[in-house]
């Protein structure tokens, strides 16, 4: 039996999707997929598509260095030690899980993914613990432990040593030498000597040059400072072992923990790459189909030039799940097979299909072929007994929740035996409720489709003008196979064309012929009505959507014109009452004159007179420029500002301007501005006599009596807008300060603060009070 994923190249497919993966993990992962079974798709299903719809607010997330820890981190858990380079992948890792968790705040509403992200573990202790021993870039800390302290201070001390005897050396031995500095070899200091004056210098030799030319000698001043340099930097490698052993328990005492977030960040990773799959080649994931039907539109090959393959729609319903595709050789029948059968398993891996969103694809348990040449050699078959082998296999095994796809069966022995064979194989696969997507050029498959109401058409349509396919599908009809016009298009002789024609009919196979080429005229003419009038709906469509626009935007400047005048209205009302304010203090000023009072509300009437502006009657539907307008229905208000043939500009008093035409608007008069209340004279002539003081003196009152004298006193103070007074309480026994402070607390609603007055305003004796 074929391998659907060989025959249908999967592993070329997986690995594209790989190829957004960033975990190493991930990346095998990916390549090793298979389909799921039923409940472990729901699953994915699930969270796939939970990940795609939060996957604009997390952003793209990082995983780490993407190196695998599963060893590592068993490493760890059996008692090894790990290298520097692995605890820092493990910090990246724990990053990268901080950082996910991060992003969480930009999401409101919760899901699967949400909640997985919430769940990693928190490794910061962890980490810390790493990042106080290990540098960034890979070294250790001279602070890691006291004794790694002591160890590079000491063999700094000396390396400082042995360079201050080096320039001394150099100059001793200079005849002697090659090179005027001192060359670095097996990490020892050695003098260049020339080879003929090796013996002029006691040392150890440590190499010779290429040429031997140049031996280079430690000289004995060195050998004790070299030796113990070597020692020291021994114990150094020794106290770093031990550091690293300490921190790889710390690592197994968090084993379980980390392996958990390094596991859950790869599965992130894996749900991210399918995503990125997605949406980088424009596929969408689809939904397990509740009633069995499977419909996909817009489908795509992914190993198919996106700018130049043609999408397809699919229908496989569930009462009639067998499909008949037929058509012209080299239309595209076999590449509609495979296209049908990549997107079903990618699917069942919960990868995004290559097709429009809306997808509905039922659960298959299985998915068999038997597409291409299955010739075998090795089990000595031909192409036909290849085929019959294979569909033999499938037949014993297919049941009512697999599909199956079977490229031109029946093929490869005589065409009555070929096309009855078809025949009893579909109907055994129909009566077993298998789904089965089969191309054939047999006029009976066609027929049997047209006839029987579970089974149905499909075909590539053929460009009959220009001789040339199409690749695009069509449910419902069959197609015709043209191989007569193919012939003739190659230049077949019109003498064996005729005489083929003949036989055709004489046959009986002109009828059926003849049947599907009028079906599908008449389907073609349908086609192109359809899409006269979809184009017509597209129209009003896009007509009706232009006018909700305009309506919206026309709504929207209403709003900010009414929203405007609100506004100038409330800075005109809150003007007049600071005029108010202005006035009413004047007029509360003891020994104020009668002609200032007038003058005063005269200011005061002002403010509550708006000037008349007679409006001349306009002639209805004679507009110029100058006149003041309404736009019918939108409540929007201006003058006109300039007139081009039936357009008329309106400009509002915000600045706004809006192209209407004439037929739109109508004359109305000028708006009246609102204005304040006048405040009458009786008001004006008792806030001239009220003659309120800055300050009260309440000694020598009774606390009720200064209760009284208090409030009244403020509530004057109040109405002549006075900000800051005094009250006078005296010190005594300081009843009167503390009733006249609880007052004051009490009232808030107008006391904005007080306090005790300095020495120049009576101290103690005293409170200042301000008002709000």
């Amino acid at each position: 039996m074929q391998n659907p994923f060989q025959i249908l190249e999967m592993d070329a497919i997986l690995a594209q999707v790989a190829n957004y993966a960033k975990t190493e993990a991930g990346k095998a992962h990916i390549l090793s997929l298979r389909p799921y079974a039923e409940r472990g798709l729901i699953e994915e299903l699930s969270f796939e598509s939970a990940f795609i719809a939060v996957s604009p607010f997390l952003g793209t997330l990082s995983f780490g260095d993407g190196c695998d820890l599963s060893y590592p981190l068993s490493k760890a858990g059996k008692g090894g030690r790990l290298e520097i380079q692995e605890f820092l992948s493990l910090v990246s890792y724990i990053d990268a899980g901080d950082n996910a968790k991060g992003k969480l705040e930009n999401i409101e509403e919760n899901n699967v993914v949400t909640e997985f992200i919430s769940y990693l573990p928190d490794l910061d202790s962890l980490k810390e613990e790493i990042q106080r021993v290990i540098t960034p870039d890979g070294h250790i800390y001279d602070n890691a432990s006291p004794t790694l302290k002591t160890i590079r201070k000491n063999l700094n001390a000396k390396k400082r040593e042995a360079n201050s005897i080096l320039p001394s050396l150099l100059k001793r031995y200079q005849p002697y030498l090659n090179s005027t500095s001192f060359a670095f070899k097996n990490e020892h200091y050695t003098l260049p000597v020339s080879i003929s004056y090796k013996n002029k210098i006691r040392g150890l030799l440590i190499d010779l040059s290429a040429s031997e030319n140049t031996a280079f000698i430690e000289p004995e001043e060195l050998l004790l400072i070299q030796n113990e340099i070597a020692e020291l930097e021994a114990e150094e490698k020794q106290e770093i072992m031990v550091l690293l052993s300490k921190l790889s328990s710390h690592v197994a005492a968090e084993g379980d923990e980390a392996k958990r977030l390094y596991e859950g960040l790869v599965t992130l990773d894996i749900a991210q790459a399918k995503a990125e799959y997605g949406f980088a080649n424009k596929g969408h994931l689809a939904c397990l189909s509740e009633d069995g039907s499977l419909l996909l539109q817009a489908a795509r090959h992914p190993l198919l030039d996106p700018t130049k393959v043609v999408a397809n729609d699919f229908r496989l319903l569930s009462d009639a799940k067998v499909v008949v595709l037929s058509g012209p050789n080299a239309g595209g029948k076999t590449v509609a097979l495979k296209t049908l059968a990549v997107n079903i398993l990618l699917f069942e891996m919960g990868i995004p299909c290559l097709a429009e969103q809306g997808g509905q694809i039922p659960y298959f348990k299985h998915v068999y072929t038997d597409i291409g040449d299955s010739q075998s050699i090795q089990d000595n078959l031909s192409t036909f007994s290849g085929h019959m082998a294979n569909i033999a296999a499938i037949c014993a095994s297919a049941g009512g929740r697999d599909i199956v796809f079977l490229d031109e069966v029946g093929t490869g022995t005589s065409p009555k035996e070929g096309e009855s064979l078809a025949i009893a194989i579909l109907e055994y696969l129909e009566n077993k409720h298998a789904y089965v997507l089969v191309s054939s050029h047999f006029e009976g498959l066609k027929a049997l489709a047209l006839e029987n109401p579970r089974f149905d058409n499909a075909s590539l349509i053929y460009d009959e003008e220009n001789f040339t396919p199409t690749y695009r599908l069509r449910f419902g009809s069959p197609g015709e196979s043209y191989g007569l016009l193919a012939a003739k298009r190659f230049g077949l002789q019109e003498e064996i064309l005729g005489s083929a024609k003949k036989r055709l009919s004489a046959k009986g196979e002109g009828g059926v012929a003849y049947a599907i080429k009028k079906l599908t005229k008449l389907q073609k003419e349908n086609e192109e009505l359809s899409a006269s009038l979809k184009k017509k709906e597209d129209e009003l469509k896009e007509e009706s959507r232009r006018l909700k626009v305009q309506t919206h935007n026309f709504q929207k400047q209403k709003e900010e014109f009414e929203a405007s005048l609100d506004e100038q209205r409330e800075k005109a009302l809150k003007e007049a009452r600071e005029e108010v304010g202005l006035v009413i203090k004047e007029l509360s000023k003891p020994g104020l004159k009668l002609h200032e009072a007038i003058a005063m509300k005269g200011r005061l009437d002002k403010l509550g007179q708006k000037e008349e502006v007679p409006t001349p009657k306009k002639e209805p539907g004679v507009f110029n420029v100058g006149d003041f307008v309404s736009i019918v229905d939108f409540s929007i208000e201006g003058r006109i500002s300039q007139i081009q043939g039936k357009t008329i500009t309106v400009s509002t008093p915000q600045g706004k301007d809006f192209k209407v035409e004439a037929r739109l608007l109508e004359h109305i008069d000028l708006p009246e501005e609102e204005k304040p209340d006048p405040i009458k004279g009786a008001l004006l002539d008792g806030l001239g006599s009220l003659g309120v003081n800055l300050e009260c003196n309440l000694i020598g009152m009774r606390a009720e009596e200064a209760r009284y004298a208090l409030d009244s006193y403020l509530d004057k103070c109040r109405m002549a807008g006075f900000s800051r007074v005094r009250i006078i309480h005296g010190f005594g026994s300081g009843a009167l300060r503390k009733m006249t402070h609880e007052y004051l607390r009490t009232h808030k609603e107008f006391v904005a603060s007080f306090e005790l007055a300095g020495p120049q305003e009576g101290g103690s004796g005293a409170t200042v009070v301000y008002l709000k």
